[in-house]
């Protein structure tokens, strides 16, 4: 055995193998349900679609995925009357297309996926099984929603001296971002610096000290939490705090850093009285 994978729905496993072959078992019962053919191929990874509906491997030295259908099957003797007609497997994939063309036009239109989602779930046009295949293609699809919002929040708030709204538009974004993917550990950082850009200085604080908040990217969290302290007036803790970012701007890596070294200069200005 290779690999192997269980269905959403937790009633199947799959497992990929050696011999060429992946096998489809009923979790219940432990009975092997059918056994799908890779040729002279050996299955090296294996997965469920989201539906349970197919199974795509990974093949030996070609590169290749094969497909399978995977179900239903709710004969564990796996014969035909357990199985979708052809012409009904033909017309599921024909809607499938159809759906993903949907979504890749209203993603064009709309931006994000949760917008796409909101639009298919109020299109009275389209009939139920292409909404249906449509809606669970931009689920499939919502954590590309995270990823372009902390894009475009980092392009604002990477830089001093913009317009207040553009910050607190960006801090939004992040907010939402955070809503999308809890547990990315980048987010706490882009996070805190939105907050702090926006004002919140209090709340850009929490967020950077915060032992289970803090996240990944520790020079941006020590340059910012000087900042923040500076702007509310604990000046012992933040100059201790600049201290240690000058110290950590001293490493030959961070000296060629040109990022690093704006976020010291900046706190340094801040610091000095100048204006930002």
């Amino acid at each position: 055995i290779q690999a192997i994978a269980m269905s959403k729905d937790g009633t199947r496993i799959v497992s990929a193998s050696h011999d060429c072959t992946a096998k489809v078992w009923d979790i219940a019962t432990g009975a092997e349900l059918m056994t799908l053919p890779a040729g002279q191929l050996e299955v090296l990874g294996i997965a469920f679609s989201p539906d349970g509906k197919n199974i795509a491997a990974a093949c030996d030295r070609t590169g290749d995925i094969t497909l399978w259908q995977s179900a239903p099957l709710s004969a564990v003797d796996g014969s035909d009357q357990s199985r979708e007609s052809p012409q009904k497997v033909l017309d599921s994939r024909r809607i499938r297309e159809h759906a993903r063309r949907v979504v890749d036009e209203l993603h064009g239109e709309y931006s994000l996926y949760s917008e796409v989602i909101e639009r298919l779930k109020g299109d009275v046009t389209l009939n139920e099984s292409l909404r249906e295949a449509a809606l669970q293609i931009a689920n499939s699809r919502q954590w590309e929603d995270a990823k372009k919002l902390l894009m475009e929040s980092v392009e604002v708030v990477i830089l001093p001296g913009r317009e207040i709204d553009a910050y607190r538009s960006a801090l939004l974004k992040v907010e939402k971002a955070k809503e999308l993917r809890p547990n990315d550990p980048l987010i706490p950082t882009i996070l805190g610096v939105a907050q702090y850009r926006a004002g919140s200085y209090e709340d850009a604080l929490k967020t950077l000290t915060h032992p289970r908040k803090a996240g990944t990217g520790y020079l941006p969290k020590v340059a910012f939490t000087a900042m923040a302290l500076h702007q509310l007036n604990r000046h012992e803790e933040a100059k201790a705090t600049l201290d240690h970012l000058r110290d950590l701007c001293k490493d030959k890596q961070v000296a060629e850093d040109k990022q690093a070294q704006a976020f010291l200069a900046e706190a340094e200005k801040l610091f000095a009285g100048e204006k930002q």
